[in-house]
């Protein structure tokens, strides 16, 4: 049997854009400051590795197989990391308003519409 006194409470509300980006933003080892995407690209069709600063750019989301004994990847400047963090890293997309996107209706409302107060 279920106590259902005994359970925390949840709390679901939406985020700002501001906090988005504070979850998405990371400082790699060598100081750099990531994880704004900035360019439309993914991948490069004849090497088929990850563009700089697109979509699945590697230095957002950490680089998971390890070649050598070194913590750090020399050509990216980030870290090795085990995949269970790896799914926990974010990037984000900075867009001219902010905007939510619900799954259920598969809509995108803008949140504060240009030309209204």
């Amino acid at each position: 049997m279920i106590d259902r006194y005994k359970h925390q409470q949840l709390r679901i509300g939406s985020v700002s854009p501001q906090q988005i980006s504070t979850w998405a933003i990371k400082i790699l080892p060598n100081g750099e400051i990531v994880g704004e995407v900035t360019k439309p690209y993914t991948f490069h069709y004849k090497t088929n590795k990850s563009k700089k600063d697109g979509l699945f750019c590697e230095r957002f989301f950490v680089i998971g197989d390890e070649k050598e004994d070194s913590k750090v990847c020399e050509q990216y400047g980030v870290e090795f990391v085990d995949s269970r963090i790896r799914r926990y890293q974010m990037g984000y997309i900075k867009l001219a308003c902010p905007v939510t996107y619900t799954q259920e209706g598969e809509t995108v409302i803008p949140v504060n519409p240009i030309g209204m107060p």
